[in-house]
């Protein structure tokens, strides 16, 4: 199985290329400015002599002067490295099952009654090429992917793809809905960056693309398909499963327990337009993965331009159903978040990353997240004061000169104290924005 899994994790290593590639002693460090677990990440995949200690020490090295954090791929037959990094302080992140599809056994479904393929029917409303230029935007759209350092380091690695792709959309009522990619080589097809526009998810659309670049890959000589699927995404899994394919191994990552910053003694900092663009990866990122249409809303200090804060995001996640909260409260856990109940405002529950299941941007933004009902009176309370103090400058420049005589009389470590007299000052000015701002809507 060794031998398997180390093919296996080659080819798919040429399909996904990261953008530089260090040899060090049996292990592989793939570096792509951050972007994806994959192509920055350590492979375990042949003899090594060095101590293991040394060689993880210069690895977490090597990362840090990249900005990265030391990330190992590890597969079945590395359990016991696997332990050991765990004495080490690093936790299992993102288990994923390899999947195998022989093209030869495909379903008949996708045969007529003699058993020759119905290529018409399954290349109906699809594009193929093999460059991703058009393709790219489709897939950036329903990926959420909006970072444009990330958007460039993605071009780039696609450029550095030596073996054979198809890059395929499917179109739905005069749109493109649906991408997918392969990479070809020695009779296997790599099928991944599979995304369907959320708008458009539960009509089968899904099912018809992987159907189709499969069977294109056929055409290009592949004798077997096979994906990478997160275990916890569970309709992928279903799909895959009813596509025939079939677990071969897991892999999974090792990193480093997320240690977020000391709010012991945390105070607020002047404002930084960074937080408005931490907001739209955080909600890019929430929408990706919740199931169900949701209202995601930037709110507190960290929301209002020119407003002094704790640098923590606050985000709520407002449902017009709140008989949705279960469907979301699962959504949210499969990510990584862990329900803390509503911590004393009723109708308003609240969330915290648990570190046991690593997200790229979840977890580099230190952030608070409530899930809500649009009718929740806090939740409304919250926009009100955002979007008046957002309107308002004398207001914001009110509330900031309040939090400076605060951090004058307590010093500017004192959290504790900080925020007792916050309590005791802002209420007033709340309830007096609160009130000035239900006025001006009445008036409108």
């Amino acid at each position: 199985m060794k031998e398997q899994i180390r093919f296996f994790e080659e080819i798919a290593a040429n399909a996904h290329v990261a953008l530089n590639v260090m040899q060090y002693d049996g292990w592989l460090m793939r570096f792509a400015n951050g972007y994806s677990g994959r192509a920055n990440s350590i492979s375990i995949l042949y003899p090594s002599t060095l101590p293991i200690e040394e060689k993880v020490a210069y690895c977490e090295k090597c990362y840090a002067k990249q900005g990265l954090p030391a990330n190992f791929k590890l597969t079945q037959g590395d359990e016991e490295f696997s332990d050991f990094l765990a004495t080490r302080g690093y936790k299992v992140v993102t288990p994923t099952d390899i999947m195998v599809l022989d093209l030869d056994c495909r379903s008949k479904s996708d045969n007529d009654s003699t058993g020759v393929c119905k290529s018409d029917m399954i290349f109906a409303d699809c594009v193929f090429s093999d460059k991703p230029d058009e393709w790219l935007p489709y897939f950036f759209e329903y990926e959420k992917l909006t970072d444009e350092k990330n958007q460039n380091t993605f071009r780039q690695m696609l450029s550095k793809v030596m073996v054979d792709t198809i890059y395929c959309s499917v179109i739905y009522k005069g749109r493109v809905v649906a991408c997918a990619a392969t990479a070809i080589e020695q009779g296997y097809a790599l099928i991944h960056y599979v995304i369907v526009d959320s708008t458009v998810r539960g009509l089968g659309l899904g099912e018809k693309l992987c159907r189709a670049i499969i069977a294109k890959a056929k055409e290009y000589g592949a004798e077997h398909a096979y994906l990478q699927v997160v275990q916890t995404n569970e309709i992928a899994m279903n799909l895959y499963k009813k596509l025939g394919f079939k677990k071969l191994y897991s892999y999974w990552y090792m990193k480093k327990a997320i240690v977020c910053p000391d709010k012991t003694n945390m105070v607020v900092v002047e404002y930084n337009k960074r937080w408005t663009e931490d907001f739209s990866l955080i909600k890019a990122e929430l929408i990706k993965w919740i199931s169900l249409p949701v209202i995601v809303q930037h709110v507190g200090s960290t929301s209002i331009p020119g407003m002094m804060a704790k640098p923590i995001i606050d985000v709520d996640i407002a449902l017009e159903n709140w008989a949705d909260f279960e469907k979301v409260k699962k959504d949210l856990q499969k990510i990584g978040y862990e329900h803390e109940g509503d911590l004393g405002i009723k109708g308003r529950e609240a969330f915290a990353r648990t570190g046991a299941i690593y997200n790229e941007v979840l977890d580099k933004i230190d952030h608070h997240l409530y899930v809500c009902s649009v009718e929740n009176e806090e939740y409304k309370r919250h926009v009100l004061f955002r979007d008046y103090l957002r309107n308002h400058d004398d207001a914001r420049d009110l509330y900031n000169k309040i939090k400076q005589e605060i951090l004058t009389e307590v010093g500017q470590d004192n959290r504790a104290g900080y925020v007792q007299m916050k309590e005791e000052k802002y209420k007033t000015f709340f309830e007096d924005i609160i009130s000035k701002a239900k006025n001006l809507a009445v008036q409108k």
